[in-house]
């Protein structure tokens, strides 16, 4: 990827660097950064109130649909606790 494009799905906006993503979606004022690897996303994610782990942050690994249009795979806590599927 290269360049910039702004997207929003689902509450969710981001923005693309070249490998490099950071965005915010509506629920805790969460916040999301990462880098990209094809349609991969590696991500760090964290939530009002403390935006720390153990239980208001955590990673993502998160595969862009076809369309571009959203993201959707696993994240955990940073206690290692897993999540559900983000999507």
């Amino acid at each position: 990827m290269s360049g910039d494009l702004d997207v929003y799905h689902v509450g969710l906006g981001y923005r693309f660097g070249a490998t490099y993503v950071t965005g915010t979606y509506t629920f805790d004022s969460g916040r999301l950064e990462g880098t990209v690897n094809g349609f991969t996303l590696s991500a760090r994610w964290s939530e009002a109130p403390t935006y720390q782990g153990p239980v208001d942050a955590g990673t993502a690994e998160l595969t862009m649909s076809s369309s571009g249009g959203s993201f959707s795979g696993p994240w955990y806590y940073d206690d290692g606790n897993g999540g559900t599927t983000w999507s």
